[in-house]
């Protein structure tokens, strides 16, 4: 009989690239087939008989909760895999880029507050993290129409303005108070431009309700416009979970 499986994350992303083996049983002894989801994150194989057949899928990134093992009893299955924060002891090794499930950082404002993305995407639809540095003209640009957006956006998202350059709390604080900047701001460690290989400043990383990096744009925004549709999309009931690849493509 041939069967094929489909794996999916909660946001209906298809997970491709991701090993999955085949046991006769849940055992997990008798290995029947071994090999990758394609691009529509389906795995097909043909076998005999009608053994109550179980998957084992292997994501390489971390965030995602995986059964021990996923019953087979139809020709066609779908799987659907969720995320859940982790924790990160190391930070010094970590790399994030497009479509990684990001740790739950605790990160502390200039106000001393401290803020869990974890827990904050318990209550808002998405994260986004606005890197920037005193220095950077474009960022000062920039700031006034992230500024409106978030305005009009705030109950549904939070937006947090990371400094891993060139500022210190006070510094950071005056310049907030200067462009009359209401969203979280901080004074971040350097270890922030390696673990989101920032290459350039401003630059928007946008975090899903399902803590997915779904986007990282580089350079300045320069009207409201796109920050507002971005917002929108991102934060609506008809959110489509994929990795975009410019702010354009997240157009309600």
């Amino acid at each position: 009989m041939d069967y094929t499986l489909t794996f999916q994350t909660e946001g209906g992303m298809a997970m491709n690239g991701v090993l999955v083996k085949v046991f006769e049983d849940s055992s997990l002894t008798e290995l029947v087939y071994a090999a990758m989801t394609d691009r529509e994150g389906k795995f097909s194989f043909t076998a005999e008989g009608s053994n109550p057949y179980v998957a084992v899928i292997y994501p390489e990134k971390q965030g995602y909760v995986t059964d021990q093992y996923y019953p087979i009893s139809e020709k066609d299955t779908t799987v659907t895999v969720k995320t859940a924060p982790y924790f990160v002891t190391d930070t010094s090794a970590l790399s994030l880029r497009l479509g990684d499930i990001i740790p739950d950082f605790h990160i502390t404002c200039t106000d001393g507050t401290q803020l869990s993305i974890a827990e904050l995407l318990q209550e808002k639809k998405a994260v986004v993290l606005n890197f920037w540095f005193i220095g950077c003209g474009p960022c000062r640009m920039e700031f006034p129409y992230l500024e409106q957006a978030y305005g009009q956006y705030k109950d549904r998202l939070e937006v947090i303005a990371i400094n891993p350059y060139d500022g210190t709390d006070a510094t950071v604080t005056a310049y907030g108070e200067q462009l009359g900047l209401t969203f979280p701001m901080a004074s971040a460690d350097s270890f922030w431009q390696t673990a989101m290989n920032l290459r350039a400043y401003p630059t928007t990383v946008v975090i899903d309700r399902y803590g997915m990096i779904c986007l990282v744009h580089i350079g300045a925004v320069t009207d409201v416009e796109p920050f507002a549709d971005l917002f929108a999309f991102v934060t609506s009931d008809d959110y489509v979970q994929k990795t975009y690849q410019s702010i354009e493509e997240m157009n309600p």
